[in-house]
């Protein structure tokens, strides 16, 4: 069973839905300051081994980042869900866990992929 890191732009309310559904979770908050710089906590998330989601699609772009996710072999999902409440998409996300399971598990380190409203999962390249 993986372990996902949410980011801290993901708030308090889809992190608790999820763990609520037996999903094991790590918030941002529960070990680092709001100000940490990103490339610090992605590190973490790659030492440790835990899959990392977040709003933020730029991770991919800002080369210090993308830097990171690659130096650290991090799996990345972005949630391309606009105009939907937490709620919404922590239900998105619970209802396709298992292709979200499915796609760790034959997907090589590392990478960073979009899930979308449908609950469809798009690696993007990382360059």
């Amino acid at each position: 069973m993986p372990t996902f890191f949410v980011d801290r732009n993901l708030g308090k309310t889809f992190p608790k839905i999820l763990s609520e559904n037996n999903i094991d979770v790590i918030t941002h908050d529960d070990i680092f300051e709001q100000s940490t710089p990103d490339e610090e906590w992605l590190e973490a998330a790659g030492k440790n081994g835990w899959y990392v989601i977040t709003l933020d699609k730029r991770i991919r772009y800002v080369p210090v980042e993308k830097e990171a996710v690659k130096e650290f072999n991090i799996g990345l999902f972005v949630l391309s869900m606009k105009n939907m409440s937490m709620e919404e998409r922590a239900y998105i996300f619970i209802k396709n866990y298992r292709r979200i399971c499915r796609f760790i598990n034959r997907t090589p380190l590392p990478f960073v992929a979009t899930i979308s409203r449908t609950g469809e999962i798009n690696k993007k390249d990382l360059g």
